[in-house]
Order: structure tokens, then sequence, then C-alpha cells
């Protein structure tokens, strides 16, 4: 195990919101994280080491979701979904029996949510967004629009949230994603507020792995693992052959509490 290994926690919520969530901390656990700026859903694919029989029938319960929290000395959230249908599934690997969990981050926006509701000209698009929330049962995260954002024109929105979302996505040049159950709306190439992580190879920072490079769609950064890492957010990269400020287009976190190597999160940035 490598010195950077030390310090590793994993620790997963499985359940049903309005009931109590069942903790796994002492088991292993790997998992590999997506995460993007477009519609499409973030997901996640987890698997979870010997679980028992009531902990598997859980994961399975109808509007299960799961909340995925990992780092060095303190865990933060890196991914919270809901459990696809059929997406909990025990299978045998060895002598080991692994709990399967396939989830996706705001995924029944996608399925269910629907709306029917017209707005007049002159509303502000703030007020939008918190209806479309609404309807998803979703609260609204970072939403950077400027404050006399208004329609031009009245408008009825109606049908599949999804699709209102990805119009409305369209006609303001923005991009409209589901974070850890947060709706994030940011005008395309912009950022969210927070302020810019550093990503260094230095002492008192040390969490670059690597030298980043060019990729095919911007700069390919890995670094330790970090929940702080979102689309749309910003690192302040120190390497030799980047220097600035870059934002988080899309991520992949990769772990395996304690076994390997594998506690890395890889992030697709374009300079700011």
């Amino acid at each position: 195990m490598s010195e950077e290994s030390y310090g590793r926690q994993v620790f997963l919520d499985v359940g049903v919101p309005g009931s109590p969530f069942r903790r796994f901390e002492d088991l292993r656990v790997s998992a590999r994280v997506r995460k993007g700026l477009e519609s499409e859903p973030n997901s996640a694919q987890i698997d979870v080491y010997n679980v028992n029989e009531d902990s598997v029938a859980v994961a399975q319960d109808t509007g299960a979701i799961v909340r995925l929290f990992a780092g060095y000395g303190v865990p933060r959230l890196i991914f919270e979904g809901s459990i696809n249908r059929d997406g909990a599934v025990m299978k045998k690997q060895g002598p080991d029996r692994v709990l399967s969990i396939d989830a996706k981050d705001g995924g029944r926006i996608y399925r269910q949510a629907r709306i029917n509701k017209t707005f007049d000209r002159g509303t502000d698009l703030q007020e939008v967004f918190e209806a479309l929330a609404e309807e998803t049962g979703l609260p609204l995260g970072a939403v950077e629009l400027p404050d006399s954002a208004q329609l031009t024109q009245g408008v009825t929105l109606t049908g599949k949230v999804s699709d209102e979302l990805d119009r409305l996505a369209r006609s303001l040049d923005a991009s409209i994603s589901s974070q850890d159950q947060l709706l994030q709306v940011l005008p395309r190439g912009g950022f969210a507020p927070d302020e810019a992580i550093l990503v260094s190879s230095q002492e008192g920072s040390k969490n670059l792995i690597g030298s980043p490079a060019p990729g095919d769609r911007g700069i390919d950064v890995r670094a330790l693992l970090d929940g702080r890492f979102l689309p749309g957010k910003r690192i302040s990269l120190d390497s030799e052959r980047f220097d600035g400020v870059y934002r988080v287009i899309s991520l992949e976190h990769v772990l395996d509490s304690g076994w390997d190597e594998s506690f890395y999160s890889d992030l697709v940035c374009r300079e700011v």
C-alpha cells in the first residue's frame, strides 16, 4: 500500500427516504462514479462485499437511494442517487457474496417527473427553475444566471421535466444537470461560484497524480480522490506543463476501500 493509501475512509448509506438508512462502513466497497454537465444523469456502479440478506432487501426496496462517502481522513459525499429498477443484484465472486448496485443521480427525473404550468412574460427564470425542481422533488443547487434574467415571452411547460430542462438549456445556452440530487444551472462555459480547489504535487497540497495531459475533450488530470471535485467547479492546477484555473467538465471517481491502488479522481478540464 502506498503512503497516500493511508487514511482512506469509505462508507455507504442505503435506504428509502423517510425511513432509517443502513450504513456500510466496515465492509469492502468498490465503486466507479461518472459525472458530467449534460442532461444524461450521473451514474455509479458500486459493489459491497459480503453483506447479509437483510441489507440486500433494503437496496432492492422500491424508491431506495444510495449515498456514497469517500476521502482521505474526512470522507465527503461523492455520489447520491436512485438505485435503478433491478439495479441491486447479489452475485458470487470467488468466495465473496457481492451486492452490485447500479444507480443514477436524479434518475427519477427522467423516468417520472412531469409538469404542466404556464409562466407569464417577465417571470424571473429563477422562479421557472424552482417550479421545475419542485416537480422533481430535488432542491436547487448552484443557479448561475444574471439577476435580471426573465422570460421574454410567456411560455407553457408541459410534459416530461427532462424535455423541458433540455429545451431551456438550449434556449439559454446553459448546462443543466443533477449533481448529487441538487439541480444545477450554469451558463455554458461558466462555473459554480465556489473557490477553486488547488491540485498540485507540491507540499501543502500534494494531491496531483502523474502529469496532466491534453485529451480529446480537454486537459486530463488525475488527483487523489476528493468529493469536492464536481462538474462546473474550478480547480487551480499547479504542474510543470499546465498552470492556471480550469473548469471541470466531467469526472470519474474510482475507489476500492483499502484494496489495490484504486482511490483517485480523473478530471477532464478546460481553461477558464
